[in-house]
């Protein structure tokens, strides 16, 4: 239960980042990052390695950031904020620190959310 929680903190952020519901196809990684959560729990039938799910996850929640730095709407602040949680991005090493960047940036936008 822990993770559907963390899953659906992440799938909203990135519903925020991109203005629109979550396309049929994994684009944003959610797939990858609750993969990610699973594997980490210990849980063997998921494919593929931590580490190129955590690389997934990653380069998704870059680039959903960054849907929030294009905005004109975004704060100065806030976009020093967004920038900060990229930058602190780099240095995640599992799901635990991928979910805290998830909150911070939920708390973040909050002004901007549409969903």
């Amino acid at each position: 239960m822990k993770n559907y929680f963390r899953v659906s903190k992440y799938r909203n952020m990135m519903m925020r980042a991109y203005r629109k519901r979550e396309p049929q196809k994994d684009m944003w990684g959610i797939g990858s990052y609750s993969a990610l959560c699973e594997k980490e729990d210990g849980q063997t039938y998921i494919p593929g390695s931590i580490e190129k799910h955590l690389t997934r996850v990653k380069k998704c929640l870059s680039k959903g950031i960054d849907q929030f730095l294009k905005r004109k709407s975004v704060s100065k602040e806030h976009k020093l904020q967004l920038e900060h949680f990229k930058r602190e991005l780099m240095y995640v090493g599992g799901s635990n620190g991928i979910s805290k960047i998830v909150e911070f940036i939920l708390d973040a936008t909050q002004l901007y959310k549409e969903y």
